[in-house]
């Protein structure tokens, strides 16, 4: 971690890394520092949240360092909350889900925001519209989920949608929603991605997804979309283990996809 970043952002505060996050993350003082590898989007997300009322609902919110920026030397911060994750507590994730989702949902699409492409952005636009690069090879069982979608019709709006791994639970067992990723879905979309997320990588039962209030085609059409983006990620990311990616996304997700 760059000694000046810290040092704008956090004075001469000790810093010390923290688990999980690929190791990217510091806490100094009140403060999380990680890099920003987008920082149109970082600098998008900071100004939108920053100008939102989230009411009872508390978000690890992007801060601007001691000059006045919310990056420095490829560095951004957020406030630290004294937290902890927890496998369980999904019907409090999906709520949370549902509350960030409501007041949300009037901020607009930023014109440049389908140029800011990554591996992540990039499998959401196969699940979505079956857009790809020239030379991706898809795997069978994504083409057979592909061949199963049909067209829906739902307003879109800006979710986050990463939330398995990103709500924290205080002391008090406040949820806390960190590290903000964004799209622009229907806010379903961003329950699915919470709930099976949940049952690929923490353990929760696949009966949760009946908490969904959706039904019939909807339901099986965003699910369809979720595993699709999921599952294309590692063919998006330029590894030479990209395949046992995927097998190892597969694999984990593969309950979901047998109770299509």
């Amino acid at each position: 971690m760059n000694p000046e970043a810290i040092r704008k952002f956090a004075g001469n505060t000790s810093a010390h890394v923290l688990p999980g996050g690929q190791n990217e993350s510091v806490r100094a003082g009140n403060l999380v520092l990680k890099p920003v590898h987008e920082s149109e989007k970082y600098l998008w997300v900071a100004e939108s949240l920053n100008e939102i009322d989230f009411e009872e609902l508390r978000v690890a919110m992007p801060v601007r360092s001691r000059e006045g920026n919310y990056i420095e030397n490829s560095i951004g911060a957020t406030k630290y909350y004294e937290a902890t994750f927890s496998r369980d507590k999904i019907e409090t994730k999906l709520s949370t889900c549902r509350k960030l989702n409501n007041v949300i949902s009037n901020i607009p699409k930023p014109d440049a925001f389908d140029s800011w492409q990554n591996p992540w952005t990039k499998a959401q636009d196969l699940a979505w519209s079956h857009s790809k690069s020239q030379n991706l090879q898809i795997p069978q069982e994504i083409k057979s989920l592909l061949n199963l979608r049909e067209q829906i019709e739902t307003p879109n709006q800006l979710v986050h949608v990463d939330l398995a791994g990103n709500i924290l639970f205080a002391a008090n067992d406040n949820p806390i929603i960190i590290d903000f990723t964004p799209g622009f879905y229907p806010k379903e979309y961003a329950e699915v991605l919470l709930l099976i997320d949940s049952i690929a990588w923490y353990d929760a039962s696949i009966d949760c997804l009946d908490f969904l209030t959706l039904t019939g085609k909807l339901r099986r059409q965003l699910i369809l979309r979720a595993l699709i983006f999921r599952l294309s990620v590692p063919l998006f990311a330029a590894a030479s283990d990209s395949m046992k990616s995927y097998q190892t996304n597969f694999s984990a997700y593969k309950r979901i996809i047998g109770s299509l």
